[in-house]
């Protein structure tokens, strides 16, 4: 689906869909082969209600799925998974970034992340230079470990496994 010609977003309702994505988005990296082995910035939000996701998903495209679940007997609503990859995921991060709370750290690595990438884009290189993949690297790994106990993308709060 093609994105729309949306008129820009109000403070309002970037301040909005930060703290949407806060209480229920994903943040993280997967290393690609096409771009011999950068690591590629995903973000995602799973959810029951739509409506937001569907304004996002128009508004920075990505990729939008609904599971129907309404003939099991014990989830009736549908499920809504929106995701981005790369260059959207950066731009999403990029307006929302200064509204989060929880994720701030975490939206901050994958700015660093497409900033390290830019110069090499602009290039049209093929290959990034042994530096700047180490550097992708090297913020990739800090991105993981906010996720690990004890790591800064909580803000403080840890999430506990009993």
């Amino acid at each position: 689906m093609a994105k729309l010609a949306l008129r820009e977003a109000t403070e309002a309702e970037l301040a909005y869909a930060a703290g949407y994505f806060d209480a229920g988005g994903f943040i993280g990296v997967i290393q690609t082969k096409g771009r011999r082995g950068f690591p590629c910035p995903v973000v995602w939000i799973e959810t029951m209600w739509g409506d937001v996701v569907k304004v996002l998903h128009q508004r920075y495209g990505g990729a939008l799925r609904v599971k129907d679940r309404a003939h099991e007997p014990i989830a009736k609503h549908n499920r809504y998974s929106w995701r981005l990859y790369g260059a959207s995921a950066y731009n999403f991060m990029v307006d929302i970034e200064p509204y989060l709370k929880l994720k701030r750290r975490r939206a901050q690595l994958i700015i660093q992340l497409r900033e390290i990438q830019l110069p090499t884009i602009a290039r049209k290189c093929r290959r990034h230079d042994p530096y700047t993949l180490e550097q992708a690297q090297s913020i990739a790994q800090e991105l993981r470990l906010t996720y690990q106990r004890g790591g800064n993308g909580y803000g403080g709060a840890v999430p506990v496994r009993r």
